[in-house]
């Protein structure tokens, strides 16, 4: 996805077409059906650091 166009908060897959918010992981179009893993990141004395969300029910 890291290669896939960003706009309005929806990244697509540059070689399947599923778009996904960036926010939640949330699966828009498919053909994909489950979301994507998202991450907190946080910076701190130039130090980054990311955390797993954990999926919402």
């Amino acid at each position: 996805l890291h290669e896939g166009p960003l706009e309005d908060g929806v990244v697509t897959c540059p070689w399947h077409g599923s778009r996904f918010r960036i926010d939640t992981g949330q699966a828009l179009r498919g053909p994909a059906t489950f979301p994507q893993p998202t991450f907190t990141v946080r910076e701190a004395d130039g130090q980054v650091s990311l955390e797993l969300r954990q999926p919402s029910a």
